[in-house]
């Protein structure tokens, strides 16, 4: 359940943007993470913990350590994956049962199996069988509390997402389909389900306490990041204004081979075209200091509140018929800032401490959960819940 919501640094969470104008979509995934819970149940889940181990100290002090229990024995690599048919229970959770056909198209198996399953096979099974029982326990204990997803609920996740993943070569409806809105399988989770489980999250995280010491230890490390992020912030300026005043700046193919060398914009290897554009979408991007640049010429360095950028009208494209505006065919070196809000406050710290501990407060509400309902497992009969 680790990755359920991402685990932070909790400065991090509020520290507002530390964020690159070009989000790798990793990287926003992890913004998503913090703040949407969006891939939340894709994500493993990790195996349960072993049995206790003796007690190492008082083994040391000379104490008699406690007995391990007798281990059962350990079922082969589920040799019974190859007698199982795809209308066979795997695990069922509640009533709610996974049948092994999802679950073996899910590890990508063939129909039939040739050969023992490998010992990764019964891993990525095994977390795949918990990441579905805690995501079931959470689903149906977020709907008996009551919490519902509205319309509203579902626009407002849409539109973080869409932010988080600006600048990144993931489309937001790309990204959406992994969430299907009608389940095929109880594997498969829905958006609405998904941000039900973060509801869930901020409900519990709602009552969790944090501690002064808490508060100002995140506001100290706060303040140290956006000190950090000032640095680079200078230094990728001065770093621009240097490409701006190269002579090859002022030539196509120059200004190419700077952006495909400087630049971390996702257009880079493509010598830093844009594409074609008008002059008033320029200017609501970048602002005046686009306002008389013709073709050929190169801008000064442009510093925005998200991005440092260098633009090179490469050509004009003529009007395609009366009426229409000029447009122009642009390139761009782009070049990373952290983008600095106000700094926190200690309300904001305290909200974005209890984020932080969403995912343990979830894994243990997982947990408590798993002791009075109705589990099976016939696929590891011998890993009790």
């Amino acid at each position: 359940m680790t990755a359920l919501l991402a685990s932070f640094p909790a400065p991090r969470a509020f520290l507002a943007g530390v964020r690159s104008a070009r989000r790798a979509p990793r990287r926003a995934a992890g913004c998503l993470l913090l703040g949407l819970g969006l891939a939340a149940l894709t994500a493993g889940c990790g195996d349960r913990p072993a049995a206790k181990a003796p007690d190492a100290a008082a083994a040391r002090d000379g104490a008699a350590a406690p007995a391990a229990p007798e281990a059962a024995p350990a079922a082969p690599a589920l040799p019974r994956m190859a007698g199982l048919k795809d209308s066979d229970t795997a695990v069922a959770v509640d009533g709610i049962a996974v049948p092994w056909g999802d679950v073996r198209k899910a590890l990508r198996l063939p129909d039939e199996a040739t050969a023992p399953a490998s010992d990764d096979t019964v891993k990525e099974a095994r977390a795949l069988v918990d990441r579905f029982v805690q995501k079931a326990l959470l689903i149906a204990d977020a709907k008996r509390r009551g919490l519902v997803v509205t319309a509203e609920d579902r626009q407002a996740h849409i539109e973080q997402l869409r932010r988080a993943l600006e600048n990144t070569a993931t489309k937001v409806d790309d990204y959406l389909k992994q969430f299907p809105e009608t389940p095929t399988s109880p594997l498969q989770t829905s958006l609405n389900d998904t941000i039900l489980v973060l509801k869930l999250g901020e409900a519990l995280a709602a009552e969790a306490a944090v501690s002064d010491a808490e508060v100002d230890q995140a506001l100290q490390a706060a303040a140290s990041l956006r000190a950090a992020a000032d640095r680079r912030n200078a230094e990728t300026r001065r770093e621009g204004e240097r490409l701006a005043a190269l002579s090859e700046a002022r030539t196509d193919d120059g200004f190419a081979a700077l952006a495909r060398e400087h630049s971390v914009g996702r257009e880079a290897p493509e010598g830093g075209v844009l594409g074609i554009v008008t002059r008033a979408e320029m200017e609501l991007v970048n602002g005046p200091l686009v306002s008389g640049l013709g073709p050929g010429e190169t801008s000064a360095l442009i510093e925005t509140p998200t991005a440092f950028r260098i633009l090179r009208i490469l050509e004009r494209v003529a009007p395609a018929g009366e009426g229409d505006v000029e447009r122009f065919r642009i390139a761009q070196i782009l070049l990373d800032k952290a983008a600095l809000g106000p700094p926190p406050d200690r309300a904001q710290a305290i909200e974005a401490l209890r984020r932080q501990k969403m995912p343990d407060l979830l894994r243990e509400r997982a947990r408590t959960l798993a002791k009075d309902a109705k589990i099976a497992c016939p696929l590891f009969p011998e890993w009790a819940y």
